[in-house]
């Protein structure tokens, strides 16, 4: 007897926005990933010009 393992994953067909900036939030974000959620990451404006700060010569 041959057994029909479902390929869909239980959070397809979600949606997410992260805002996580730390360890917790892109671990959290990638574990419903890994579930099937689309995960929409937003970066906070103060880290990104931080970067934009350290790229300029």
């Amino acid at each position: 007897m041959t057994q029909s393992i479902s390929t869909q994953r239980p959070l397809a067909g979600y949606r997410v926005v992260d805002f996580g900036q730390y360890i917790a939030g892109p671990a959290v974000a990638m574990m419903l990933a890994d579930q099937g959620a689309e995960v929409i990451h937003i970066d906070p404006l103060k880290a990104l010009a931080g970067i934009i700060r350290l790229m300029q010569f």
